[in-house]
C-alpha cells in the first residue's frame, strides 16, 4: 500500500467514527492534538523526529523545540464559552475552549506572531496586535458535543468580539481542523 493510499485510508477511518468516540479514543490515550512550535520558551517534548512525526513531516512542520497539547490539558485551562453566529448559518452556535491567549501563554509564545494550520494545510498568520484585540479561543466543544476531525475539529479558532462576521471573513480566518500553532520572533 503506498503513502497516498494509506493516507486516504485513514482520513476515511476518521471520517467513518463519530466524534465523542473520536475524542473518548484521543483523550483516554491522552494523545497530543495541539502543537505549539517555533519561537517557544517553554517545551514538554523532543524536537521534531521525521519517523515519529510523520504528519507534522508530511506537512512540513519541522522544529527544534515545542508544547504538545492534550485534550485533558486544554481543558485544564481556563475555559471560555461564545455564542458565535454569521450571515446564513440556521442558528448560533455556543462553542467550549481554551482562549488564544492562554494557549501561547502555557507555551511561552506571548506576544508573537503565530500562524495557524489545519489538517489540510490552510494558515492563516495573526499578529500580536490581532490576537489582543479579538476574544479568540481554540474550541474543542460546540453545543456541548465534542467537534470532530471531518467536521470542524479537533479545535477551531474563532471569536465572538466584534460585527456579525460575514461567511467569507469566517472562511479566511475561522481556522477549523487546528492541529499546530508556529509562533514567530
Amino acid at each position: 500500500m503506498n503513502r497516498r493510499t494509506l493516507t486516504i485510508a485513514l482520513a476515511a477511518l476518521c471520517l467513518s467514527v463519530p466524534a465523542s468516540a473520536l475524542m473518548a479514543i484521543q483523550s483516554r490515550a491522552g494523545q497530543p492534538i495541539l502543537t505549539v512550535t517555533g519561537n517557544v520558551s517553554q517545551a514538554n517534548r523532543p524536537a521534531f523526529d521525521e519517523f515519529s512525526d510523520a504528519y507534522l513531516n508530511f506537512r512540513e512542520k519541522r522544529f527544534a523545540k515545542a508544547y504538545e497539547f492534550t485534550l485533558e490539558s486544554l481543558q485544564s485551562l481556563p475555559q471560555k464559552t461564545i455564542t458565535a453566529q454569521a450571515e446564513k448559518w440556521p442558528d448560533p452556535v455556543e462553542l467550549t475552549g481554551a482562549a488564544l491567549t492562554d494557549v501561547l501563554a502555557q507555551a511561552g509564545a506571548s506576544g508573537k506572531p503565530v500562524t495557524v494550520t489545519a489538517l489540510d494545510g490552510y494558515a492563516v498568520s495573526y499578529s500580536p496586535q490581532e490576537i489582543a484585540s479579538q476574544d479568540w479561543i481554540l474550541a474543542w466543544q460546540a453545543n456541548g458535543k465534542p467537534l470532530s476531525i471531518g467536521g470542524r475539529g479537533p479545535l477551531w479558532l474563532v471569536h465572538s468580539s466584534g460585527p456579525t462576521p460575514s461567511p467569507d471573513d469566517i472562511e479566511a480566518r475561522w481556522i477549523w481542523s487546528v492541529f499546530v500553532i508556529e509562533a514567530g520572533s
